[in-house]
Formats: structure tokens, C-alpha cells, sequence
């Protein structure tokens, strides 16, 4: 299971990345990038920041999340004050948390890449119209997705590291 979460998560940033790459033609040279509650566009950026900015945002905060829950809580796990865990401090449960704790990472990175570019998506729509206009209802249901995923996926690591 580890090793296809790891998977998925490798193709998640594979095609968030490639899925903003292959739609920056469709954006005009200034992009409207951020977009008020009626959803007019209230903020622009010139096409080439945007780019770098999304694929940036897109590849690098995935990968945070990851070195965030995987690396970290096995070198420092006192930075993030596993040190005073009951469960951490049991050295037969700590691989048990430290496999838990990295798939978390490596499903909220996946579903963060994923989110990402569909966000891109509703920007690359969102500029199509002139004025630019943001679909609210797409946004709202795309950030309550992104939300109710990782509230699940945080409440299984929760389960799975009171077993551990």
C-alpha cells in the first residue's frame, strides 16, 4: 500500500505540472488570478509569473507536505514535538506511526497536486470570459473536496496511529 500511495503521488505532481505546461497557451499575457466573492477578477499577474508561480506552488508544496511527514519525523522528531508523544516514545510503536504518518503525506501531497491543477483549470476558464469571471459554484465544490479528503484522510492516520 505504501509503495502505490508514493506512486500515485509521483503522478499527481507528474500531471498537475503537465496539466498547467499544456494549457499556459490558452491564458492571456495578463491573467486574472484572483477573484472576488461575486467572482470577478480582482488581481492579475503576467502569464510568464503565473506560470512560474503555479508550477512552483503545484511541485514544491506537495513535496513540502512530504518532507514534512516523511523525512522530518525521523530525524527531528523533536521539532515537531513527538518527543513528548506516549506513543512516539514506544520504540516498537514508532514504525508503525513514523509508515502511518508518511502515507498521510504522501495522500494529502497527492490530492494538494491535484488540487492545485484543477485550480489552474478554473483560472484557465476564468480568462477565457471577458471580464474574467471565476465559476464560484466549481471553486466552492473543488475546495470542499479538497477538504472533506483530508479530513478523511486525517481522521484513517488518526485510527491507524492509535492502533500503533
Amino acid at each position: 500500500m505504501h509503495r502505490i500511495v508514493w506512486m500515485l503521488f509521483a503522478v499527481a505532481i507528474i500531471v498537475g505540472a503537465a496539466t498547467i505546461a499544456a494549457t499556459l497557451d490558452r491564458l492571456p499575457e495578463v491573467v486574472a488570478t484572483h477573484f472576488g466573492r461575486d467572482g470577478l477578477a480582482n488581481g492579475w499577474m503576467s502569464q510568464g509569473a503565473y506560470a512560474i508561480t503555479m508550477l512552483a506552488i503545484t511541485i514544491g508544496a506537495p513535496l513540502a507536505v512530504a518532507v514534512g511527514t516523511t523525512w522530518l519525523p525521523r530525524v527531528s522528531p523533536s521539532m515537531l514535538k513527538l518527543d513528548r508523544c506516549r506513543r512516539w516514545a514506544n520504540p516498537a510503536a514508532r514504525p508503525g506511526l513514523i509508515a502511518a504518518t508518511s502515507m498521510l503525506g504522501g495522500v494529502i501531497g497527492a490530492t494538494l497536486a491535484v488540487f492545485l491543477g484543477a485550480i489552474h483549470l478554473l483560472v484557465v476558464d476564468a480568462n477565457a470570459s471577458s471580464p474574467a469571471r471565476m465559476d464560484q459554484p466549481a471553486f466552492v465544490g473543488l475546495m470542499l473536496s479538497f477538504a472533506a479528503v483530508t479530513i478523511v484522510a486525517c481522521g484513517i492516520h488518526a485510527i491507524r496511529t492509535r492502533r500503533a
